[in-house]
């Protein structure tokens, strides 16, 4: 996992580095065409779930709630000469979800992820990677600390069912441990299935 750990904190340091871009180009007054800029706001729901990760004797489940902030970053590619089709995208995904299983709680935290799509016509197939920070009630089997690092993999597919709004469904899987800051780091691996709607800018 320290491939892994390495690209989340990559992804982190751009996640401040766009965060930035963005003030500046907004003080610039450059046109959101030319500049990063914010490009959706989208709702995301969904079911976590696997195998008696947990405990070992129950499987774990719980819903997704969260919000979607998605910032184009293709204009600054753009910017070094660095063209190519599709079109990528810096997601701030803050979330909130309730346990159901084993034992009900709450996890919470923000993941940030980079995603790449390619329209075709009204569908928009997708594939995103990206870490976060996650805190969850649960006391679990095999990781010491309720703080802990995530780490999202997945793709899935949107429709487009106006100019700018649109309905996804997606796939992910994810991992969460505390990079080794404590023992036991057995880390925990689950499942998900995501949907959304988002409105594009």
């Amino acid at each position: 996992m320290k491939i892994l750990s390495r690209i989340g904190v990559a992804v982190l340091s751009l996640g401040f580095i766009l965060s930035s871009a963005c003030v500046v180009s907004a003080h610039t007054g450059e046109e959101t065409s030319e500049a990063v800029h914010l490009h959706e706001i989208g709702v995301l729901s969904g079911y976590i779930f696997e195998d008696k990760e947990i405990n070992h004797k129950e499987d774990f489940e719980a819903a997704l709630i969260s919000l979607r902030l998605g910032y184009d970053i293709k204009p600054w590619f753009n910017k070094f000469n660095i063209n190519f089709p599709g079109s990528l995208q810096f997601d701030l995904e803050p979330y909130i979800d309730p346990i159901i299983k084993p034992d009900e709680g709450v996890e919470a935290g923000s993941a940030f992820l980079l995603k790449y799509s390619y329209p075709i016509k009204k569908f928009v197939p997708y594939i995103e990677f990206g870490t976060g920070l996650i805190y969850t009630s649960q006391h679990t089997f095999n990781q010491s600390t309720q703080w802990n690092f995530l780490d999202q993999a997945g793709g899935g597919l949107a429709y487009m069912l106006t100019d700018r709004t649109s309905v996804s469904v997606g796939y992910r899987i994810r991992h969460y441990s505390n990079c080794g800051i404590e023992e036991p780091n057995g880390g925990v691996n689950s499942q998900v299935i995501v949907c959304g709607i988002s409105y594009l800018y």
